[in-house]
């Protein structure tokens, strides 16, 4: 029997930090089991027909840039103990690359992504639910640090970006869907103290049992 877990929140609240100390948690289980992490960033769609002053327009931060289609299909191939090829993307040029990656199903599945809990289907699969809150003011810090050294991007463009569609974004699509989390997080407490909360919370203990 294959667990699902969502860990939701917005834009760089500490989701995929979050996610790998959760798999280190459910790896050292007595019971050693194998452990997933998929991330919805693989799956924006591809954009080959825009050229690229375009496409670095696009909202991303909208539920339709995201192929909900392949990425259930994908997790419906996890369920039934599959593998799936998953794709590379590129977030300096907004394109997937042309190869994939191979990915065996897995005893727990850990589903990361800014819109895993607006999709009612992937939410009736999940186990538990984890959201991941932060201040919008500490979400554009953390997405300057990140967004300068990983992706290239200018901090007017960051700045720009943020306001016409990050937060926008978020607070219509993103934060109401924390009424459906079993867990919620405060994204700026120490990992640790997430962690404590995140292990030994009813949600997570009955997974586990």
């Amino acid at each position: 029997m294959k667990h699902f877990l969502s860990v939701c929140g917005a834009s760089a609240s500490g989701k995929t930090t979050i996610s790998l100390k959760l798999a280190e948690q459910l790896r050292a289980l007595p019971s050693k089991p194998s452990v997933l992490l998929l991330k919805m960033d693989h799956y924006y769609k591809d954009l080959p027909k825009l050229v690229d002053t375009i496409r670095s327009q696009v909202n991303f931060d909208h539920p339709d840039s995201i192929d909900i289609e392949l990425f259930e299909a994908h997790v419906g191939c996890l369920a039934s103990g599959h593998s799936i090829e998953v794709p590379e993307y590129s977030f300096e040029t907004h394109r997937r690359l042309d190869y994939t990656r191979t990915q065996e199903s897995a005893d727990f599945i850990i589903l990361e992504g800014i819109h895993i809990l607006y999709n009612e289907n992937l939410r009736n699969l999940s186990d538990c639910t984890i959201f991941i809150d932060i201040p919008d003011v500490v979400a554009l810090q953390r997405r300057i640090q990140r967004d300068t050294k990983e992706r290239g991007r200018s901090i007017e463009a960051i700045k720009r970006q943020f306001e016409q569609t990050v937060k926008p974004m978020f607070d219509q699509y993103i934060r109401p869907k924390a009424q459906y989390a079993d867990i919620v997080l405060d994204g700026e407490q120490p990992i640790i103290n997430s962690m404590k909360k995140l292990i030994s919370s009813n949600a997570f203990t009955k997974l586990i049992k």
